[in-house]
């Protein structure tokens, strides 16, 4: 049944309950002074499609619960959202999505001040959109890259996602209710087609495994061996390794991991650095040095908004 409902509140444990009632259940951490926190959440929707504009004021972390059954696909509408997940990581923003499936692990870090609609897509409807596309659809979504570019190219998509995100719920729920059903049960439909279409390259064939999914987690695997081997890595010394032109290693990195070359090795390094602190007992401008961060300042100011926390904070094995 088609329902809507809004919230608003300073509690995070409260927050925790009410957003796990409508999209999934989670564990919730809020990132420094928790005096910003104030959670805004309005949802509509039912079993098979439901949107929620949700922002929570202050930086926080989400780890959802596995919970198999539907896709979620979010979208910031202001700020950044740091997802990592199975299939890889989305610096997602306006224009960013990520798509992802609920049965996976996943863990999104929300900057202060961003504002998200979340669609939780029911699986059946995807794997209907599916027909006639790919015989094994959830091998189809799951090989591409959890980035989805919304623009021109994506057709349909970026229509619907703006109808989404700027539908006045209330009134929408104003409408008859047999004939407000029907409407948003088609929506849920073209919702689906849509997401499956993007999904699809330019020239409309089904994607390869062989692909830019396949040759970006190549690539990733090797700047995580360049990094452990404590090499100077930069963005021409990474493209050189991958027998790649420096161009061409950004577009990879810009369409398949919705980031740039220069994050993505700050990210690898940043994690170098996390594991280094929590295992050695080298001091923390000994692992800034050895992960290749030469001042240690802006070392400590990236580590504290990637993690939440300062580097000397990190308890030692």
């Amino acid at each position: 049944m088609l329902q809507t409902w809004g919230y608003i509140s300073l509690d995070p444990a409260d927050t925790q309950h009410r957003v796990g009632t409508v999209l999934r259940q989670h564990q919730l951490h809020v990132q420094g002074d928790a005096a910003g926190f104030r959670a805004s959440l309005e949802t509509l929707g039912d079993e098979r499609l439901s949107v929620t504009r949700l922002s929570y004021g202050a930086s926080v972390i989400v780890e959802p619960v596995p919970e198999p059954g539907f896709w979620v696909l979010s979208l910031p509408l202001q700020g950044q959202v740091q997802v990592c997940a199975d299939s890889g990581r989305v610096d997602s923003r306006p224009g960013v999505a990520s798509l992802l499936p609920s049965s996976g692990q996943v863990r999104g870090h929300w900057l202060c001040g961003s504002r998200q609609a979340v669609l939780r897509i029911k699986e059946e409807l995807l794997w209907e959109a599916c027909a006639g596309i790919s015989e094994q659809p959830d091998q189809f979504l799951r090989e591409a890259s959890p980035v989805l570019l919304v623009g021109p190219h994506t057709g349909l998509l970026v229509g619907v996602l703006q109808t989404l995100a700027s539908l006045d719920f209330k009134q929408y729920m104003a409408l008859p209710p047999q004939g407000s059903a029907r409407q948003w049960d088609a929506l849920a439909q073209l919702t689906a087609g849509a997401v499956v279409s993007a999904r699809l390259p330019c020239n409309g064939q089904t994607p390869e495994p062989s692909g830019g999914a396949s040759r970006l987690r190549r690539v990733q695997e090797q700047l995580r061996n360049m990094v452990q081997a404590e090499e100077a890595v930069t963005v021409a010394a990474l493209a050189s390794r991958a027998g790649s032109s420096v161009r061409a290693l950004q577009s990879l990195f810009q369409a398949q991991a919705g980031m740039t070359v220069v994050q993505a090795i700050r990210e690898v390094k940043l994690l170098r650095a996390q594991e280094l602190l929590r295992s050695d007992h080298n001091g923390v401008a000994d692992v800034a040095l050895t992960c290749g961060f030469q001042h240690l300042g802006r070392f400590a100011a990236m580590y504290r908004q990637r993690f939440g926390r300062l580097p000397s904070h990190e308890e030692l094995g």
